[in-house]
């Protein structure tokens, strides 16, 4: 998948199309510039190889502080354009790795 440029979820927002996904892991996609993560079930999420990657973003408005509520592992790599990363409700947060995101420059 290389050369995905944008990534949707049909149907809704993500925590409707996968309510019990727990475990997500998304690679060498270099061209995808946007997420959109809204899975509420979600334990660990890794990003890596993810040159083209810019922006991570968290929507669901009131609900979007209980969005990663069960995220226990957080590992981010090689997303070198990535500014920002929204931690914001992080309650169940215990392993997070960045490496090699030399744009980084808030967590929010």
């Amino acid at each position: 998948m290389g050369g995905l440029e944008e990534w949707k979820v049909l149907g809704g927002e993500g925590d409707q199309a996968f309510p019990c996904l727990e475990k997500l892991s998304i690679q060498w996609c270099g061209k995808l510039k946007s997420i959109q993560v809204l899975f509420p079930a979600l334990k660990e999420l890794t990003l890596s190889g993810m040159g083209g990657l810019e922006e991570w973003i968290v929507a669901g408005g009131e609900e979007g502080d209980q969005v990663f509520s069960c995220l226990e592992k957080l590992s981010i790599e090689r997303c070198g354009k990535l500014k920002s990363i929204p931690i914001c409700g992080f309650s169940s947060l215990v392993e997070f790795g960045i490496k090699g995101c030399d744009e980084l420059k808030y967590l929010s």
